[in-house]
């Protein structure tokens, strides 16, 4: 999958912990019989952070697109793009509903944090630039946006309300 390309997440994790007292964990399961329990199987959190310091969860998902060169090849990625928002949308609603069931990670998390889903990978799908209703809530950035500024993934954001 995504995580042997974006390896530079990996590294710096130690990093983003120990400077800003973050809680970072990857692969966190939203199921039945597990810490974030759900009725049924939301999937997992590819990367989640939690910034106690700005209360606010991140749930960062992490897709491979690859720039397309043809037509046929935009299309199909945007299939698969609105295949992969659906269970997203999914485990985002559940955990802004849930913020307190985090707290078996970091028991200060109550109902004043704040949730945010972001899709990183190496290039933005060509239809994220239309911005319709389908993306409202997920912001899109790219690894190089996370080595221009690696304090993206654990910093508060701009659509992230106070």
């Amino acid at each position: 999958m995504a995580y042997a390309n974006l390896y530079i997440i990996n590294d710096d994790r130690r990093k983003v912990t120990k400077n800003l007292n973050n809680v970072v964990k990857q692969e966190v399961p939203i199921k039945p019989r597990k810490d974030l329990c759900s009725e049924k199987d939301l999937g997992d959190i590819d990367i989640l952070i939690i910034d106690t310091s700005h209360k606010i969860i991140k749930a960062i998902e992490l897709k491979n697109y690859m720039e397309c060169r043809y037509l046929w090849k935009v299309i199909e990625q945007e299939n698969q793009l609105k295949e992969d928002l659906g269970m997203v949308q999914s485990r985002s609603e559940w955990c802004k509903s849930n913020l307190k069931k985090f707290a078996f990670l970091n028991k200060e998390i109550d109902d004043t944090y704040k949730f945010e889903t972001l899709f990183l990978t190496y290039n933005l799908p060509p239809d994220v630039f239309r911005r319709n209703e389908e993306y409202q809530g997920i912001r899109f950035i790219t690894i190089l946006d996370v080595i221009n500024n690696p304090n993206i993934l654990c910093c508060k954001s701009n659509t992230t309300k106070d």
